[in-house]
């Protein structure tokens, strides 16, 4: 299943990470995922092209619609690209960019406002770059209405990427 064929992953992915829920993701706000700062990386290594795959570990809150948003154990998978500028992190999935920061140690933080159905999702991912990979989790929070049913859907989701 590719990220651009399912709606439904599409939203399980940024996930996540990812404003006011119980759950995983349910304390993420606008703030919280918006405006990250850099890192004190150095160079581009985590730039590059990869395979992402996502598991999703939860699923809390209103998450049922006509189009199942999130569901538990759900995989997905696809492809991201990230582009490191010295502290500077950012990700393109999902139709969006997620932005942040990488420290030297390769740990990193993204998070954005991503648009999905006329939902408002907020998607935070943190995680740890190597050579060859991009690994952490994502969380992401849905509010809003999807077919005249009200949402309020928390995901998390395990995220591995490898460089392609």
């Amino acid at each position: 299943m590719s990220l651009a064929s399912s709606p439904r992953l599409a939203f399980a992915l940024v996930l996540t990470a990812s404003v006011a829920a119980c759950g995983s993701g349910g304390n993420l706000a606008p703030d919280d995922v918006t405006g990250l700062p850099s890192g004190d990386g150095r160079g581009s290594a985590a730039s590059g092209t990869y395979s992402v795959r996502f598991d999703t570990t939860s699923c809390v809150g209103n998450c049922q619609t006509p189009v199942a948003i999130c569901r538990d154990g759900e995989i997905g998978t696809g492809q991201l690209s990230a582009v490191q500028r010295d502290g500077a992190f950012t990700v393109q999935a999902l139709g969006g960019t997620l932005s942040g920061g990488i420290d030297e140690d390769g740990s990193f933080l993204v998070g954005a406002l991503i648009p999905f159905r006329g939902l408002q999702n907020a998607a935070r991912w943190a995680g740890q770059s190597s050579s060859n990979s991009l690994t952490g989790s994502m969380e992401m929070h849905a509010t809003g209405t999807i077919d005249g049913v009200e949402i309020d859907c928390s995901t998390s989701a395990d995220v591995t990427a490898t460089r392609l």
